[in-house]
């Protein structure tokens, strides 16, 4: 029998000093309104997706850009966030911050051939794995194109 862990202290995340409110704070601080601690999943039961869990509204989609947009979705998401920052629950847990694709310094170093093979094959010394046993070149093309109307030329 071992004795139960010490209660663990949590202390917020600071902004200047103070606390951030509203729904930064449940992201950014794990706390809620009241400034009690939320686990993850707490907060998604509360209050829904986060703000970076909702993917872009991108109008006039062309077919091979919506199979990109489901690909990256199912694939790219969960690190990358619906909206291309990677800064959802899982991008800030990563050792190296995933790609944000949203930004600008992204778009003026994009390189579509790079951006494949390092889908298909993954970055050394980062958490990007490869994924060239879950999607074919033409699908990881499908993800490119997506990411180049979405995010590289808003």
């Amino acid at each position: 029998f071992s004795p139960p862990p010490a209660a663990v202290s949590v202390k917020p995340r600071t902004l200047s000093g103070k606390r951030r409110t509203g729904d930064c704070s449940r992201c950014h601080d794990d706390l809620d309104e009241s400034g009690n601690p939320m686990t993850p999943q707490a907060s998604a039961d509360a209050y829904g997706p986060g703000p970076h869990d909702v993917a872009p509204k991108v109008d006039g989609l062309t077919p091979v850009e919506q199979r990109g947009r489901d690909l990256y979705q199912a694939a790219c998401a969960d690190c990358h966030a619906a909206d291309g920052t990677g800064a959802n629950w899982v991008g800030n847990f990563l050792e190296d911050s995933p790609t944000d694709f949203s930004a600008p310094e992204f778009a003026a170093r994009y390189d579509r051939n790079l951006f494949i093979k390092e889908v298909l094959a993954g970055r050394v010394d980062t958490p990007m794995p490869s994924f060239r046993s879950a999607l074919t070149e033409e699908q990881a093309g499908d993800i490119a194109s997506y990411v180049e109307r979405t995010f590289v030329r808003k």
